[in-house]
């Protein structure tokens, strides 16, 4: 070969290898239109892993939009079936990351993976995971995303996150796993996605492992709207209960709600928090949790952790959901579940919330149900056990009548009695306590008395008595009618006796 062409061969390869770091996203659709992700993976397999996809690098100026490419910035990534690894290289603003278009099984994306993000400089520098639409390449905003972390840590160690998000319309998504670097520095932002898992049906690793789900009603929830203290200089700043923010709450054994009502207060989270007892160093949850709003300046549902008596945060939170359309929007229930590591703390603060950056009503709503734990003591899943008596018969006019029930269990809540589906009483009790209920004075006929029993875990039981309430008349016309026929008998007897002597 010439020295010509030796030099033109070498530039070729260079303009390969430079070709091969930054993909153009507008290849994006046309790898999606040669590659159905239906048709080249195996669906008999449990989960697909990251090397189960095509995944290709892009650098995008603005998240809305995958086609917001840019040719500025630079980073690197590596990928393997345990690890997606991406590194910031440059002083640029920009979302560096890698894509791949991933199954929605029978509507749903179910997916697991274990998250971390280290930086230079406590400043932001977060990890994300965000869903796009595979044919307009647009963010599909009224789903959830994952965002690992945020100002505060250098480094945010691993923590678990999963996920089963409803997507009713897809038959596959484009994945875009990404770093945002929103400073013009180079702190070395490194973002880490460890044993990513994407799910052929709806398995979650830590659903079946916990405790059924728990009434939102055993804990003691606080309710209010909570700010960072300004120009606070620390890396954990307090939560700060402010006025304002109005909104509306509710908690029953089901459901926690949350509801901004009228003007907002800015930058504030609204919700509420509840402790939470940690175990061997850390704590499990899962739920579902439903979001809608009106969207303004990117209003989000939060859950993040606190400490119990400083009110510090301790930990990076995961956005739950994130909408980015100026219409009402409401994403449905999705489920989530976390593994967070808080090695030296027996209990924390765990707030669900919405971040209220626009001091407008937002018409922000969000629900939380299906709450699992893992607890430092035994569950308890066994209901109450009741003793009362057989149904039974009171003559009507009578007093001092009563149903007597002994109710037992070693973590007594509440009672109701109910009357023929109307509520008497209702009250705390204790185990081995006997409740009683007076049934003097009720009209004649058959009484329908139900016991319902509480222990403070949702566990109940319930007893149901007959009474059944005759006239006095009713209750004494076998007696009456059999003295009478006694009466006749001896009388007959007696008449019958004198004749014989007559005849004598």
């Amino acid at each position: 070969m010439t020295r010509k062409g030796l030099v033109l061969f070498g530039f070729l390869i260079l303009f390969s290898l430079s070709f091969s770091v930054i993909t153009p996203f507008n290849e994006i659709q046309t790898k999606a239109d040669n590659l159905s992700v239906e048709d080249n993976l195996d669906t008999s397999l449990k989960y697909y892993l990251p090397t189960d996809f095509t995944w290709n690098p892009l650098k995008i100026s603005s998240l809305g939009s995958l086609s917001y490419t840019t040719t500025q910035g630079s980073f690197e990534y590596s990928i393997s079936d345990s690890l997606i690894y991406i590194h910031e290289l440059d002083t640029y603003i920009c979302n560096y990351g890698v894509y791949a278009t991933v199954p929605v099984t029978n509507g749903h994306l179910a997916y697991s993976c274990e998250t971390r993000t280290t930086t230079g400089h406590a400043d932001v520098r977060r990890g994300f995971i965000r869903l796009y639409d595979p044919v307009t390449n647009e963010s599909i905003s009224n789903v959830p995303q994952l965002m690992n972390s945020e100002d505060g840590e250098l480094d945010s160690g691993y923590h678990y996150f999963g996920t089963n998000i409803s997507l009713s319309s897809y038959d596959e998504v484009i994945m875009f796993v990404f770093i945002w670097d929103g400073y013009s520095a180079d702190w070395g932002l490194e973002c880490f996605i460890k044993n990513l898992r994407i799910y052929t049906d709806d398995f979650m690793p830590l659903k079946d492992s916990l405790h059924a789900p728990i009434p939102l009603t055993y804990y003691d929830w606080s309710f209010g709207t909570f700010v960072r203290p300004p120009g606070v200089e620390d890396l954990s700043p307090p939560l700060t209960p402010v006025d304002g923010g109005e909104f509306n709450y509710s908690v029953n054994q089901t459901h926690l709600y949350v509801e901004e009502t009228g003007s907002g207060t800015d930058d504030s989270l609204v919700g509420g928090y509840v402790r939470i007892p940690v175990n061997q160093d850390t704590i499990k949850i899962a739920f579902d949790a439903r979001y809608a709003c009106l969207a303004g300046y990117m209003p989000l549902m939060q859950l993040k952790i606190y400490h119990p008596t400083t009110l510090a945060r301790i930990y990076p939170h995961p956005n739950l959901s994130f909408v980015g359309s100026t219409i009402y929007t409401d994403i449905g229930f999705n489920y989530y579940e976390f593994d967070f590591n808080l090695t030296g703390y027996d209990e924390v603060l765990l707030f669900f919330h919405y971040y209220d950056r626009d001091p407008g009503n937002q018409q922000v709503k969000f629900w939380i149900t299906n709450l699992q734990l893992e607890y430092p003591i035994e569950f308890d899943e066994q209901p109450p056990m009741i003793t009362g008596p057989d149904d039974f018969i009171v003559e009507s006019g009578t007093v001092s009548n009563f149903i007597n029930w002994t109710v037992m269990d070693d973590n007594p809540d509440i009672y109701e009695i109910y009357r023929n589906d109307y509520l008497l009483d209702s009250d705390t009790w204790e185990s081995f306590e006997t409740i009683s209920i007076n049934i003097d004075y009720l009209a004649d006929g058959i009484h329908n008395y139900t016991i319902v029993v509480y222990d403070t875990f949702g566990n109940y039981a319930k007893d149901t008595v007959l009474v059944t309430v005759i006239a006095y008349f009713e209750s004494s016309y076998p007696f009456a009618m059999l003295t009478i026929l006694v009466l006749g008998i001896s009388i007959i007897t007696t008449v019958a006796k004198r004749g014989r002597r007559k005849e004598i």
